[in-house]
């Protein structure tokens, strides 16, 4: 007999806050849909999510990128 499926409705993950299950299935494993603090969406696995693979939208690796870019530039100017 399965496993249960897990509820995480409205637990936090990183930017991430699960608000259901899709229905959807990604190599056997439950795609729930989430919603971030930036006001955006993903639908992640429950495994990337408990994992902390999964931490936003997207919105954490375009503030990071900007953020390496500015520190870059500064080191360059610095020279």
């Amino acid at each position: 007999m399965p496993a249960p499926l897990a509820d995480i409705t409205d637990l936090p993950f990183g930017l991430l806050t699960a608000v259901r299950r899709t229905g959807k299935k990604r190599h056997g494993r439950s795609v729930w849909l989430c919603d971030c603090k930036c006001g955006g969406t993903a639908e992640v696995t429950i495994s990337a999510l408990r994992k902390g693979d999964t931490r936003s939208c997207g919105c954490l690796r375009k503030e990071t990128g900007r953020a390496n870019l500015a520190a870059g530039r500064a080191r360059k100017n610095a020279r």
